[in-house]
């Protein structure tokens, strides 16, 4: 069984430094989403994995899920100019004990029958080096400079942990010694960990952890150990992670990078050189996975897991980009390998832009069905963005079906505050399933609302909701 476990890994490591991921386009929301799920570029069930990640807040391994499912860029959320800003005078000096701020946040998802799918809500207070979180997660930390402390509900953001972790009730500890760090976790069922890491710079870094937790069963009463290895760098982030008495570790690889024009070569030629971005990832393990680890039900259910895609930009070709994007997937108990391919194109400039796409949804059927895409996209007024896309399905035997397609106008200020609404005509130019997605953000300095919703045509022949999701927050 090891040397099937290393044999895969050799395999999916050998995958992933092959091709790389795309340029991201921005953070994954849940219209993102909605609109992947309608359009049968994801099964319900990779929504609900994505969707559940975003539930929860780890925006990081919703991206990952995004990129794997959608093959569609994506990254992060970085702040924003106001966020930079209210942190730099934040740091600038010691905060007050008698200064609060704060936000409280409000997260919830709808089904068709206008049934609460799921709900998050969040009171946080930051007082001195203090943060308390109440709600949905009830967290109390305290941070001075490297050093930190929790008390509460504990998991993956709390563990700095690069698996997806269960959420432990309990307290971790984190301490800085020169470029070593110790750390630990001690949770009510009596699990703890140790950590000792060495910071090579401020963004590289390896880190050994040990977990350990008594099991009651049958047999009596016995120590389940395993360990873990962490290492991150500027070209990405690996783990290794072997519980005692299984047959092979759990190992997650995420690398990226980019090459071309950089700021120390800003001059007019630099600047024109093509550039390439990459992201890969990959998950692999055996039959069974550490007792913390947090997997979403395909990773789990899938011996390797992954994608890979490279982007490349050339802004003197009428800014065209070009993305390959692979994904790749082994399911447990099983030698066959599911990949899908995907190859994109974007030209021309901001007021004529054009795109077109084509998938082959299983290239071990030698791509027997293909998803097409062509699309348009003008913002020659201002504040106003334009689409329009036709997608169809070709099959070999059967070839082009009918088309579906989408029209849409977005209105924005910033790309914080917009509105956007788009008509999609899945059955060609009939009414049949025809379907509204609407997506509308609002945002200043104290206030951040969101609201996503898809409406369809029923057998009435009128719209009745389909997916709805709001995320409310107010600062202070």
């Amino acid at each position: 069984m090891r040397l099937k476990f290393f044999k895969n890994l050799i395999l999916g490591t050998a995958a992933i430094t092959g091709i790389g991921a795309t340029g991201a386009l921005g953070a994954v929301t849940e219209a993102d989403v909605f609109d992947w799920w309608d359009s049968g570029i994801i099964s319900p069930g990779e929504a609900e994995e994505i969707l559940a990640k975003l539930d929860e807040g780890d925006e990081s391994e919703a991206c990952i899920l995004a990129e794997t499912y959608a093959q569609e860029s994506c990254e992060e959320s970085s702040d924003t100019g106001t966020e930079k800003a209210a942190k730099t005078a934040k740091t600038a000096k010691r905060p007050s004990a008698k200064e609060v701020h704060g936000h409280f946040l409000y997260k919830a998802r709808f089904d068709s029958a206008g049934h609460l799918k799921s709900h998050r809500e969040e009171l946080q207070l930051e007082f001195y080096r203090y943060t308390l979180k109440l709600g949905s997660q009830e967290l109390l930390t305290y941070k001075n400079g490297a050093s930190e402390a929790h008390f509460g509900e504990i998991s993956t953001r709390e563990l700095h942990s690069q698996i997806p972790l269960d959420t432990l009730w309990g307290t971790a500890l984190l301490y800085p010694i020169g470029n070593l760090f110790v750390g630990g976790m001690l949770d009510t069922s009596t699990a703890a960990n140790v950590r000792l890491g060495y910071r090579i710079d401020k963004a590289a870094f390896v880190e050994g952890i040990y977990w350990r937790q008594q099991n009651d069963d049958a047999h009596g009463a016995r120590d389940i150990q395993s360990g873990e290895l962490q290492t991150k760098f500027n070209f990405g982030e690996t783990a290794v992670w072997w519980q005692q008495g299984h047959d092979a570790p759990l190992v997650k690889i995420r690398l990226k990078g980019k090459s071309g024009a950089s700021k120390g070569n800003a001059n007019k030629s630099g600047a024109n050189q093509p550039k390439i971005q990459w992201t890969s990832t990959a998950y692999v393990h055996g039959d069974s996975i550490p007792r913390f680890a947090r997997l979403s039900s395909t990773i789990a259910k899938s011996r390797i897991w992954g994608s890979q895609a490279i982007t490349g930009t050339a802004q003197e070709l009428a800014n065209t980009k070009i993305t390959a994007n692979a994904r790749f997937l082994n399911p447990l108990h099983s030698d066959s390998i599911s990949m899908r391919l995907k190859l994109a194109v974007q030209s021309g400039p901001s007021f004529l832009r054009t795109s077109a796409a084509a998938t082959c949804l299983e290239a071990s059927e030698n791509c027997r069905k293909d998803d097409l895409l062509a699309g348009i996209e003008s913002s020659f007024v201002q504040n106003l963005t334009l689409q329009a896309k036709a997608k169809a399905r070709y099959q070999r035997d059967d070839g082009l079906g009918t088309p579906q397609m989408e029209i849409g106008a977005k209105i924005c200020d910033s790309q914080k505050n917009f509105a956007k609404v788009t008509a999609v005509w899945p059955k060609g130019a009939t009414m049949e399933k025809f379907q509204l997605r609407n997506e509308t953000h609002l945002r200043n300095e104290f206030l951040d609302i969101s609201l996503s919703t898809t409406f369809k045509n029923g057998d009435d022949g009128g719209l009745h909701p389909s997916h709805a999701a709001i995320t409310a927050k107010i600062m202070f």
